[in-house]
């Protein structure tokens, strides 16, 4: 088909020439916008593309004339052409559709939105997608572990070149199926949300020992309640699990200092946990713990334990017995560097005497610990390790607490009345 042309600059003035949809100046009579768009919404597909009724007779002469401005109407024609068509994808029937099913979404990181990650997915897909052309997805429904969404056969070639690909930290598998799309309940998905919640909140409940303000999450594979729920199918799920169990533990505590005050140690204990990373949320949700048990898991070593490095700044006892970690000759020594708060590691006190008086570095730490506790100033600090004590910490303490009453008050860092 023939591009639409205007007349060419060496032509006489009197004749006529079909008239272009963007070259002509606008007459009084009426005229089909220049880009096209009233045409394609008047004529079906094949239609020619020049103006229609008694301005458009013929299919125009001197092609070779104003040629570089042909061209250019043509190529903003046909970009207009390609657009509207893009932007009906929408309205075409459901035969022209195919389902998609995508698996890997509630296994990554953005599964944790307020969607379920939904429209972040939908959103990376159409952008890797549309390497080629642009790819448009149906707004999709998350039902069980797949996510269903329909898109357009021509697309779906487009759509399955991602399988394999990475999302937030999530393998995704993809593929075509016949299968009828769901349904999308809303009403039923919020009920069901809601039972979830209260199982999770029951779970919790019964693990939570307010005497020692522990919340105990050890085992929880073996977790009749979870177990029936289907949370942990799935290293995957077992992660998410772990996610909403923390973050409804500390969202139950709107006030900080009631949380700090009620939950100050968390057993982790025989999860299988391989790394840390697995289990991150915890150093967000609940930075304030005092005491932590990862007895009993598969940390191999440091590393497994290193994006904890720089977390709970308050810890005072760690529990890592059971883990090929603790085979390793500086496990000890690089963690109480790594939490300048940790005092008991596996029953290793930070300040032992015996090597507290081989080390007078871990001497002036422990005066410092000291002081932290008690409110003493160094110099009293000092004076109580150092005297009945003999660098023995906690001798220290119960001496300070027998003493309190008869030390001087410029003995404290802050006078006490």
């Amino acid at each position: 088909m023939a591009p639409p042309s205007g007349r060419g600059r060496g032509a006489p003035r009197g004749a006529r020439r079909p008239r272009a949809g963007g070259v002509t100046k606008r007459r009084s009579t009426p005229m089909t916008d220049k880009d096209g768009d009233i045409l394609m919404d008047s004529e079906p597909a094949n239609a020619p593309t020049g103006p229609s009724g008694n301005r458009g007779r013929g299919r125009g002469r001197g092609h070779g004339r104003g040629a570089a401005r042909d061209v250019q109407t043509f190529t903003r024609l046909a970009q207009n052409i390609n657009y509207h068509l893009d932007s009906q994808d929408s309205k075409k029937p459901q035969f022209d559709k195919t389902t998609m099913k995508i698996l890997g979404l509630k296994g990554s990181k953005a599964a944790g939105n307020p969607d379920g990650g939904l429209r972040s997915l939908l959103d990376f897909l159409e952008r890797k997608a549309s390497r080629d052309k642009r790819i448009t997805l149906g707004r999709g429904i998350i039902a069980g572990d797949y996510v269903w969404v329909k898109v357009n056969k021509d697309d779906a070639p487009h759509l399955l070149r991602l399988n394999g690909y990475t999302f937030a930290g999530a393998e995704l598998a993809i593929q075509e199926t016949s299968d009828p799309m769901p349904t999308a309940d809303s009403t039923n998905s919020r009920t069901a949300t809601a039972e979830t919640k209260q199982k999770l909140l029951s779970v919790l409940a019964s693990r939570y020992n307010a005497e020692q303000k522990l919340l105990d999450l050890s085992a929880l594979g073996a977790d009749q309640t979870l177990g029936s729920m289907g949370t942990f199918g799935s290293q995957a799920l077992a992660e998410k699990s772990f996610k909403a169990l923390v973050h409804l533990a500390g969202s139950e505590y709107k006030d900080p200092e009631v949380k700090r005050e009620a939950i100050q140690a968390v057993s982790l204990a025989r999860n299988e946990i391989q790394d840390v990373d697995q289990v991150f949320t915890l150093a967000k949700s609940l930075p304030h713990l005092r005491r932590l048990d990862l007895s009993g898991n598969k940390l191999e070593n440091l590393s497994k334990l290193s994006k904890w490095r720089d977390e709970f700044r308050f810890l005072e006892e760690l529990h890592l017995s059971g883990n090929p970690v603790t085979s390793q000759p500086n496990y000890a020594t690089e963690l109480f560097k790594w939490f300048p708060c940790l005092q008991n590691l596996d029953g290793q006190l930070k300040f032992a005497a015996d090597r507290v008086a081989q080390d007078d570095s871990l001497k002036a730490q422990m005066i410092l610990e000291l002081s932290r506790q008690t409110g003493m100033n160094a110099q009293y600090s000092e004076l109580c390790l150092t005297g009945v004590a003999n660098w023995n910490f906690e001798m220290a303490l119960k001496s300070f607490e027998e003493q309190k009453a008869n030390l001087p008050r410029d003995a404290f860092i802050t006078p006490i009345a």
